[in-house]
This record gives structure tokens, C-alpha cells and sequence, in this order.
């Protein structure tokens, strides 16, 4: 039961903070928005008048569907740091070479706090971390296989079980978000409660990009 109440709360408070997190992206990579916009025309995920909207979602928003849509949000993840710290606990003695080349023994016991902030940006890990590429996750490039530093859901066997909906909600999200420019009256000051949420909330301007194609200012 406590495990189950952990998951439930850790869900709704997380994907709230990663759907803040796509209308904060959406409003800063106008770019990035147009190329998942581009994807979009003509998937189903549009069809408002479809009898089953709802299955419509889960068969045309798979990753496979909607390629580049599921890479911009994992770029997305990348900087928003949605959990910025996670911790573990050694269940024996460990020994290991810091990157000066300083021999370092955990007693068993020790708590290690695992920073992301600085995981997910690391240079040694990622080209070009300080910029929005989300190309770097693409077939070609894959810069997420088998590099533990990419961890928004944790890594291995205890990352987050909630992943995959998490996802699809993103991509749905993201894919109906693509029909907008978004505007935020101001940039958001995100608090960790424990995940990140804007403090005071998100007030935000949605422009069909129909409409704006008329007013240059918004492009």
C-alpha cells in the first residue's frame, strides 16, 4: 500500500511538472515545435472527429509514429531535470578512481545523492550539451544508448515504472501543443516540491499558428 500511494502521488506530481516543462520548451524552440508540427500533419492524432479519439492516441502517438516528437522530449528532459536528485544507499564496501585519479572507498552504508543537473549535461557524455539538439537522440546518433548520465526516469532495474505513460503523455501532448504558438507572460521560477513546478503557476497565451501566420510579430 505505502508503495502504491509513493507511485500515485510521484505520478501526478511529475507529469504535471513535465507538462509545464513542454510549454515552457514549446515557447522557447519555436524551430523544434515546427519540425514535430511537420511530423504531425496528417496523423490521426489531429482527427478531433474520430469516434475513439482516445485509441486514436495510443495506436498514432507511439514513438515509432512520431519519431522526432518523442527525441524533442527527451532533449526536453534533458534540461528540465524534472527530479534533480535521486539517492542510494551502498549495500557493501565500493572502491572507486574519481576523475583527478584519487582512490575512493564507501563504507557499506553510505547515502550517495546522484545529480543530474550535472549528468545530463556532461560533456564527456554529450556533444554539445549546452544546446538544444534533439537530433543527438535520432538513430544515427543514439546518445542515449548505454549512457547511465541520461537518467530522467533513473537507470536500470529501479528506474521509474512509469516511463512509458509518462511518455505518451508528452507526445500526445506535444503533438496537439505543435497547433499553437505558445506564449508565457513571463518566464516561469521553478521550485522542487519535490519535483520541479513553477512557482504561482504557468500563465500562458496559446496562438493558433492558422491565425499567426497573418501576424508576423508572433513568428
Amino acid at each position: 500500500l505505502d508503495l502504491f500511494v509513493s507511485y500515485m502521488f510521484a505520478a501526478v506530481d511529475t507529469t504535471s511538472s513535465l507538462l509545464s516543462h513542454c510549454l515552457e520548451f514549446a515557447s522557447e524552440n519555436y524551430e523544434v515545435v515546427a519540425r514535430i508540427r511537420d511530423e504531425c500533419q496528417g496523423n490521426p492524432v489531429w482527427d478531433f472527429d474520430s469516434e475513439n479519439i482516445e485509441a486514436s492516441y495510443f495506436e498514432h502517438c507511439s514513438r515509432k509514429q512520431l519519431p522526432y516528437t518523442h527525441v524533442a522530449i527527451m532533449e526536453l528532459l534533458r534540461f528540465a531535470r524534472i527530479v534533480t536528485v535521486n539517492t542510494r544507499e551502498t549495500v557493501k564496501e565500493f572502491t572507486f578512481f574519481s576523475r583527478s585519479g584519487t582512490e575512493v572507498t564507501l563504507p557499506r552504508g553510505t547515502l550517495i545523492a546522484l545529480h543530474f543537473g550535472y549528468s545530463m549535461k556532461n560533456s564527456d557524455r554529450f556533444l554539445h550539451p549546452e544546446k538544444v539538439e534533439p537530433e543527438r537522440f535520432l538513430r544515427d546518433r543514439c546518445e542515449d544508448r548505454d549512457n547511465p548520465s541520461y537518467c530522467p526516469f533513473g537507470y536500470g532495474n529501479r528506474a521509474c515504472i512509469g516511463k512509458p505513460i509518462a511518455l505518451l503523455e508528452a507526445r500526445i501532448f506535444m503533438a496537439l501543443l505543435s497547433n499553437y504558438i505558445v506564449l508565457l507572460k513571463e518566464k516561469p521560477n521553478w521550485k522542487v516540491s519535490p519535483a520541479k513546478v513553477p512557482e504561482g503557476g504557468l500563465h500562458v497565451r496559446l496562438v493558433s499558428r492558422q491565425g499567426a501566420s497573418q501576424d508576423t510579430s508572433l513568428l
